[in-house]
């Protein structure tokens, strides 16, 4: 089944004229000006397969984490992430109350204070 995703077009303010009409041009645009996206959603899950990381060989630390997408699809490859850096608060807070993250260490920091030493428990 198909959606739609309703862009805003003020969030479009820092592209270019040349890069906004050729944005514009790939999508529908309704009658307040926002884009139309339109998507397919597949149903994908993650929460459901958290158990599969607990045995992985294969193990990182995510540094630059923002709220962990890039950490989800880690995961789901079968890397298991034992800590989360990153400089917002905001961000570390969404891993800290995202299931998919719960049993990892969240960081809240700049790497320029974090050495080896601060890892060593894992």
């Amino acid at each position: 089944m198909e959606n739609i995703y309703t862009f805003k077009r003020k969030y479009l303010a820092h592209i270019t004229p040349h890069q906004l009409e050729e944005f514009l041009g790939e999508f529908a645009v309704n009658q307040n000006g926002d884009l139309e996206i339109p998507y397919l959603h597949k149903g994908y899950t993650c929460n459901d397969k958290r158990d599969l990381l607990e045995d992985s060989k294969i193990q990182a630390i995510s540094v630059f984490s923002g709220c962990g997408g890039l950490d989800i699809g880690t995961q789901m490859a079968g890397v298991k992430i034992l800590s989360s850096l990153d400089c917002f608060e905001d961000s570390v807070r969404s891993l800290e109350q995202n299931a998919f993250f719960a049993g990892g260490q969240h960081r809240c920091d700049d790497i320029c204070h974090i050495s080896d030493r601060d890892y060593a428990e894992l």
